[in-house]
C-alpha cells in the first residue's frame, strides 16, 4: 500500500455510502475511487449495427483506408479520428448534432481547430441529426437533417460512431449511494 492506498481487485457493490462489498467484505473510507472505465455509445441511430459502421476501437485495427470516412460526432474523439484518416488519405465528412464541434472547449481553440480542419478539406456539418444509415451498391448512406431543416444523404465507404462513451457502472449497484 503505497502513499496510503489500498487497492482491491474484484466485483463490487456499493450497498451503502459507508461499505464497498468485495467479495463478503465490507470495506470503508472517507473518499472512494470507481475506476469502472468507459465503453462506446452506440446512438439509437437505425443502421448504426450495420456492416462498416465501426466504434473508434475498431477504427484503430481497419484492414484499409477508406476512400470516404463518415464520422458521426464532433467531439474530442470524432476529431482526433477525422484528422489521423484525413492525413491517411481518406475523405471526410463529420456530422455534428450540436451546434459546434468540441462542445465545451475553449470557443478560440474550437475556431482555430475549424480553419484547421477547412484547410485541411475535412467537411463539417454541425446542427444536423443523423436519420439512419442505409446500405448502398457496398457503401453506406447517411440521412440527416440539417438545422434549416433540409435533408442530405452523405456516401461513404465506412461510418465512424464517435458520438461519445459512457461510464462501466452495471452491476456495481450504485443505488447504495
Amino acid at each position: 500500500a503505497s502513499y496510503g492506498v489500498t487497492v482491491i481487485k474484484g466485483e463490487a457493490a456499493v450497498n451503502r455510502p459507508d461499505c464497498v462489498q468485495v467479495g463478503g467484505t465490507c470495506y470503508s473510507a472517507k473518499k472512494l475511487i470507481l475506476a469502472t472505465g468507459s465503453k462506446v455509445l452506440i446512438p439509437p441511430i437505425p443502421g448504426a449495427d450495420g456492416k462498416d459502421v465501426i466504434t473508434s476501437t475498431q477504427a484503430l485495427s481497419l484492414p484499409k483506408v477508406p476512400k470516404h470516412l463518415i464520422v458521426i460526432g464532433g467531439g474530442v474523439i470524432g476529431q482526433e479520428f477525422a484528422s489521423i484518416y484525413r492525413t491517411f488519405g481518406s475523405q471526410i465528412t463529420v456530422i455534428e448534432m450540436m451546434d459546434d464541434i468540441v462542445m465545451g472547449e475553449d470557443r478560440e481553440m474550437i475556431a482555430y481547430l475549424k480553419k484547421e480542419l477547412k484547410k485541411r478539406e475535412i467537411r463539417l456539418l454541425t446542427g444536423t441529426k443523423v436519420e439512419k444509415i442505409s446500405d448502398r451498391g457496398g457503401r453506406k448512406a447517411v440521412t440527416c437533417t440539417k438545422g434549416d431543416g433540409n435533408r442530405e444523404e452523405i456516401e461513404g465507404d465506412c461510418v465512424l460512431l464517435a458520438a461519445g462513451r459512457l461510464p462501466n457502472t452495471e452491476g456495481i449497484a450504485l443505488e447504495g449511494l
